[in-house]
C-alpha cells in the first residue's frame, strides 16, 4: 500500500489574491458576469504577509492604490491574505471579502433591499450571493488558465513596472 502524498498548493490562495490586485492595478478590473458588466474596486483595507506567515500587514487607506506602506508590503514580496473587493455595475455596488487558507469568500455586504416583502427580500440577497460566486468562479477559472503560461509572467512584470514608478 502506497502512502498518498498531500502537494502544498496553498501559495495559490494568495496568488489568486495578488491577481486580483494586479489587474485592479493595471487597470483590467472589468468581467461580464452573465448580463452585467462588473468593475470591481478596492476599498479601503488589505491584509498581506510574509511567504512563512510570520510578518503580517494590515493596509487601511482611503487610497489603496497610491499607499505607499502597500506599495512597499508588495515590492518585498508580501503575499495578499485578505481582499475586500467593491463589485460595481449601473444598478449596483456590493463589497466582497476574500481569505485565503483555505481561499473563501467570507463576507459580502450588499444594498438595501427597498422592498417590504420578505421573499422579494430573500430572493434579492440570493441573487446578490449568486453573483458574487460567480464573480469568483470566473476569475478563479481565468487565473487558473494563465497561472501557468507566459501571460502570468508578463502580467507580474507589467505590475512590477507599475509600481516602481
Amino acid at each position: 500500500m502506497s502512502k498518498e502524498v498531500k502537494k502544498d498548493i496553498s501559495f495559490l490562495e494568495n496568488e489568486y489574491l495578488t491577481y486580483l490586485l494586479i489587474e485592479y492595478f493595471l487597470g483590467n478590473n472589468t468581467i461580464q458576469v452573465n448580463d452585467l458588466l462588473l468593475s470591481f474596486n478596492l476599498t479601503n483595507s488589505i491584509y498581506l504577509e510574509d511567504i512563512d506567515h510570520q510578518e503580517k500587514v494590515n493596509i487601511i487607506s482611503d487610497n489603496l492604490s497610491e499607499n505607499k506602506e502597500l506599495i512597499t508590503s508588495l515590492k518585498n514580496s508580501k503575499k495578499v491574505s485578505q481582499l475586500t473587493l467593491k463589485l460595481s455595475s449601473q444598478h449596483i455596488e456590493i463589497e466582497a471579502t476574500f481569505k485565503t487558507k483555505p481561499l473563501r469568500i467570507t463576507g459580502i455586504k450588499a444594498p438595501t433591499t427597498k422592498s417590504e416583502d420578505l421573499s422579494d427580500n430573500v430572493l434579492e440577497r440570493i441573487l446578490y450571493l449568486k453573483l458574487v460566486y460567480e464573480f469568483f468562479d470566473k476569475t478563479l477559472l481565468y487565473f487558473a488558465k494563465i497561472r501557468t503560461t507566459d501571460e502570468w509572467h508578463n502580467k507580474i512584470k507589467q505590475f512590477r513596472n507599475k509600481i516602481s514608478h
